[in-house]
């Protein structure tokens, strides 16, 4: 059997309740995950999980261009 393909958006925002505000959607061949987290720490932290676990495209929206800087300066380190 293929293994399906695994893509993330993460949205980050610390009003979010992140074991709440979760959607997975799935087709025969790709999962589709829409994450919530809290901050850019926990952004980073979420992303290299995903990462282990064969995501292969994890994107990150937070509406703050010094948000993701800080999320990017996390994976890089």
């Amino acid at each position: 059997m293929k293994s399906k393909k695994k893509f993330a958006m993460m949205m980050m925002d610390a009003q979010y309740d992140t074991k709440r505000d979760y959607a997975v959607f799935e087709t025969e061949e790709v999962e589709t995950h829409m994450i919530t987290v809290n901050s850019p720490e926990q952004a980073v932290q979420m992303a290299k999980e995903l990462a282990e676990q064969g995501f292969g495209a994890i994107e990150v929206s937070s509406g703050s261009k010094r948000t993701v800087r800080s999320f990017l300066a996390g994976i890089t380190t």
